[in-house]
C-alpha cells in the first residue's frame, strides 16, 4: 500500500483502469436527460458562410439560447469562455445579445476559470455580486487554493443561472480520469465545477456542501471521491450528441415560420440538460480519456452530470478490504511453496490466484467496484519470490548438512550434481541403467605433446577442454572424467531423460563444429591445429559411486563403455569425426540423418555392429563437387554393392567420394576381395583385431 501511495504503480494501474473502462463501459448509455451539442468540424464548415471563422459573433448564440428556451430545456450549459468583450470599443451589440438572451432564458449556466498566480502579492478579490450568487457553503477543503480568476464578461455572469469553473487536470500520463467537483478560492469561497453548478440545484435547495478527500456531501446527497479529493469519472460509450449546425438550421427554420420537417425537433430537448461545447480539433478542447484518446472536453462534464443524476459512481476499494484481499491471495500463493515437498507445481496456486483476482477485478468493475489490480498482483509475485527465497535458504541449509555427511565418499563434482540438481535427479548407487556414452580423443596428441613445452601442452588442453566441457554441459551431459587428452561423458544420469541418445549426438556434432573456433585460438598462440574423433554408444551400463573407502567417484562401467571407446578409436580408420553405434542410430535416425559406413566386429566383441556417422559432419575432403545428397547416395550404394560382393562396382562408386579415408579404405578392401575371395561364409562383417 505504501508503494501504491508513492505512485509506483500509477501508470500500469491507469492503463489497467482504462482497459476495464473499455471492457465495461463501451456499451453503456448516458442519462436520458443529458444531451450534448457540439461545435464540430461540420459546424465550422457549414456555418462559415453565415458566421465567418470561429469564434463566431456572440449574437449567434442568442438564437441557440432562444431555441432551447422555446424547447423547454431544464438547463443549458456552455463550455465556452466569454471572459473578454467581443465588441470592445464598439456598440457591444454581440455581447449585449448574448447577455440579454441569457437573462431572458433564466436557465443558462456559463463558465469561469480559476487560476493560481504566484506573482500576485494578495489574492484577487471576487466581486461582491458574484459572491452573492454563490449559495454553497462548505467546510474548509484540502487541495489547491486559487488566488486569481477569469469571470464571464460583466453583465453575463450576473444574468446566468450559475457559474462553474472549467479546470480539469489530467493524471500523470496525460489522461483525464478525474475532476474536482469544488475548488476553494483564497478567501475561503467554495467554487463549484461546471457539473456541480448544473446538478446542485437539482438535488439541493441551497443547502450546505461538505467536502473532504473521501466524500462530497451535497445537502445529504453523497458523491464518493477517490481519497485525494477528486471525483473518479465513470464514462459512457453511448452519448446523445447533436451538431450545433443542426440547432442553427432548426432555429432558422422556426424563425422563418416553418413548423414541420425541422432539422431538429425541439421536443427532443424538453426537460433535458443540454451541454454545449467543442469537439473540433482546431478548437483545442479534445482530451484523452479512459474511454477514448480523442474525447471532447465537454464529455467529461456530461459524464459527471450523468453519474451524479443516476448515482452511477465508481467506488474505489481501498484500505482494510484491499489489505485483507492481499493477505488472503498472498497466503494462497505462499503456502504451497513453503509446505510442498516438491516445487514442480508449487507456483500454480500463485498463478491461479493472480488470474482469478484479475478476472474478479474486471467482473467487479461491471458493477462499478474498482479494485486495484497492479499492487495486488505485485504483492502476489513479491510474496512468491520471498517464499522461494526462504525455501531456497532452507534447502541450502539442508543440503549443507547432507554435503557434510556425504563429502567423505563422494567427489565434489558428483556431490554438487547429486545435491544441487533438479527434482528429477537420478543418482542410485550400483544401478543398471541405459545411458548414452561419449568418448572423444585428440588425434595424434602424442606427437603434438612432444613438440610443445609442458606448460603449452596444459594451455592447449585447457583451451580445448573448456569449449568441449561447455558444450557437454549445454546438452545436459555428465562429464565423467578427462583421461589424458580424452573426454568421457554420458547422458541419462544422474538426471534421467528419455532422449539422451539425441542429446549425446547433438553434443558430438557441436563439438566437431566448434573445433574450427578452437583451432583459431590455438593458431593465435602458435599452437598446432588439432583434430578429434568421437564415439557414441547407447546401452546398458552399471552406474554408481565406485572407488575405495577413501575415494569414491560417480562413474559408469561395463561393455557399453568399452564399445564407446572402441568406436572413438575407429574414427581414425574411417576418417570420420563421429561414429555412432546402431543402438544410438535407432534412437536418433528419425531426427539425425546418418550414413551406414560399415558392419564390424570390434576387438573383444563377437557380436557384429553397424557403424553410422551423421551426414551433417561427414566430409569426404577431396571431391567438393558432390552435394550432401549425392554423398549420401554414393556411400549408401557403395556399401550395398560391397555387401552384394560386387567388388569392382563398389570400388568405382567409392572412388567418386574423393581422396578421403573411407573411400581409400573401402577401395582397398574391394580390390583385396577381388584378388582373394572372402569365401561363401562371408557375411559382410569386418573384424578388427586391434583397438
Amino acid at each position: 500500500m505504501t508503494l501504491q501511495s508513492l505512485h509506483v504503480f500509477s501508470r500500469i494501474e491507469s492503463a489497467s483502469f482504462d482497459h476495464r473502462v473499455g471492457f465495461a463501459r463501451s456499451d453503456t448509455a448516458i442519462h436520458d436527460d443529458v444531451v450534448i451539442v457540439l461545435i464540430d468540424e461540420k459546424s465550422l464548415q457549414d456555418m462559415s458562410g453565415q458566421l465567418g471563422r470561429f469564434p463566431w459573433p456572440r449574437s449567434a448564440y442568442r438564437d441557440i439560447i432562444e431555441f432551447f428556451a422555446a424547447a423547454g430545456v431544464q438547463t443549458l450549459a456552455f463550455d465556452i469562455l466569454f471572459t473578454e468583450q467581443q465588441d470592445a470599443g464598439n456598440s457591444n451589440e454581440n455581447d449585449s445579445a448574448l447577455i440579454e438572451a441569457t437573462r431572458q432564458a433564466g436557465n443558462v449556466v456559463h463558465v469561469m476559470q480559476v487560476l493560481y498566480s504566484p506573482a500576485l502579492q494578495a489574492s484577487k478579490p471576487l466581486p461582491d455580486d458574484f459572491l452573492s450568487m454563490q449559495s454553497f457553503q462548505a467546510k474548509k477543503m484540502e487541495g489547491d487554493i486559487y488566488n486569481d480568476y477569469l469571470l464571464p464578461i460583466d453583465g453575463l455572469y450576473q444574468a446566468s443561472q450559475g457559474i462553474g469553473f472549467l479546470e480539469i487536470n489530467p493524471d500523470r500520463d496525460g489522461v483525464y480520469r478525474r475532476i474536482r467537483l469544488f475548488n476553494q478560492y483564497h478567501d475561503g469561497t467554495i467554487l463549484p465545477a461546471l457539473a456541480s453548478t448544473i446538478v446542485a440545484p437539482l438535488i439541493s435547495a441551497g443547502g450546505a456542501i461538505s467536502y473532504d478527500t473521501e466524500i462530497a456531501d451535497l445537502d445529504g446527497f453523497e458523491v464518493p471521491l477517490d481519497g485525494e479529493g477528486n471525483y473518479l469519472i465513470n464514462p459512457y460509450g453511448k452519448l446523445q450528441t447533436y451538431s450545433i449546425s443542426q440547432v442553427f438550421e432548426a432555429a432558422s427554420q422556426i424563425k422563418s415560420g416553418q413548423q414541420t420537417d425541422l432539422a431538429l425537433d425541439p421536443e427532443l430537448f424538453r426537460e433535458k440538460i443540454v451541454l454545449l461545447g467543442a469537439s473540433a480539433i482546431g478548437l483545442l478542447d479534445v482530451k484523452a480519456t479512459a474511454l477514448s484518446p480523442k474525447d471532447a472536453g465537454i464529455f467529461l462534464h456530461a459524464y459527471t452530470v450523468s453519474n451524479i443524476l443516476q448515482q452511477d459512481f465508481l467506488l474505489s476499494q481501498n484500505g482494510y478490504l484491499m489489505l485483507l484481499i492481499m493477505l488472503i491471495l498472498c497466503g494462497i500463493a505462499v503456502a504451497p511453496i513453503i509446505l510442498a515437498s516438491r516445487l514442480v507445481f508449487a507456483t500454480i496456486p500463485a498463478l491461479l490466484a493472480s488470474i482469478v483476482y484479475f478476472i474478479f477485478a474486471y467482473a467487479a468493475f461491471t458493477a462499478n467496484a474498482v479494485f486495484a489490480i497492479t499492487p495486488v498482483i505485485f504483492a502476489i509475485l513479491l510474496s512468491t519470490l520471498l517464499a522461494y527465497s526462504y525455501r531456497t535458504y532452507l534447502e541450502k541449509f539442508s543440503r549443507l548438512k547432507v554435503r557434510k555427511m556425504l563429502g567423505q565418499y563422494v567427489s565434489p563434482r558428483v556431490l554438487t550434481e547429486v545435491i544441487d540438481s533438479r527434482d528429477d535427479l537420478h543418482a542410485e548407487v550400483g544401478s543398471k541403467e541405459e545411458l548414452s556414452i561419449l568418448f572423444s580423443d585428440i588425434r595424434g596428441f602424442t606427437n603434438i605433446s612432444e613438440v610443445l613445452e609442458a606448460s603449452q601442452v596444459v594451455e592447449l588442453l585447457n583451451i580445448y577442454f573448456s569449449d568441449m566441457t561447455d558444450i557437454i554441459f549445454h546438452y545436459d551431459g555428465t562429464l565423467d572424467k578427462f583421461i589424458g587428452d580424452a573426454i568421457m561423458a554420458f547422458w541419462g544420469a544422474p538426471i534421467k531423460t528419455t532422449d539422451h541418445p539425441l542429446q549425446a549426438v547433438h553434443c558430438a556434432i557441436e563439438m566437431a563444429n566448434r573445433l574450427g573456433s578452437v583451432n583459431s585460438r590455438l593458431l593465435e598462440k602458435n599452437f598446432p591445429a588439432i583434430n578429434i574423433g568421437i564415439g557414441i554408444h547407447t546401452g546398458d551400463v552399471v552406474l554408481g559411486n565406485i572407488g575405495s573407502d577413501k575415494k569414491l567417484d560417480y562413474t559408469i562401467i561395463g561393455d557399453g563403455v568399452n564399445l564407446a571407446s572402441r568406436l572413438e578409436g575407429l574414427t581414425k580408420t574411417y576418417g570420420c569425426a563421429l561414429i555412432i553405434s546402431e543402438d544410438t542410430y535407432r534412437a536418433v535416425c528419425d531426427r539425425v540423418p546418418c550414413l551406414l559406413i560399415d558392419r564390424v566386429r570390434v576387438k573383444g566383441k563377437q557380436q557384429p555392429i553397424d557403424l553410422y556417422t551423421p551426414i551433417e559432419i561427414f566430409s569426404p575432403g577431396a571431391n567438393v563437387t558432390l552435394s550432401v545428397q549425392q554423398l549420401s547416395d554414393k556411400v549408401q550404394s557403395g556399401f550395398q554393392l560391397y555387401l552384394n560382393r560386387q567388388w569392382l562396382e563398389a570400388a568405382e562408386t567409392y572412388a567418386h567420394l574423393g581422396a578421403c579415408a573411407l573411400s581409400e579404405l573401402m577401395q582397398t578392401r574391394c580390390h583385396q576381395f577381388l584378388q582373394n575371395d572372402p569365401g561363401e561364409n562371408w557375411d559382410g562383417v569386418y573384424t578388427f583385431t586391434s583397438k
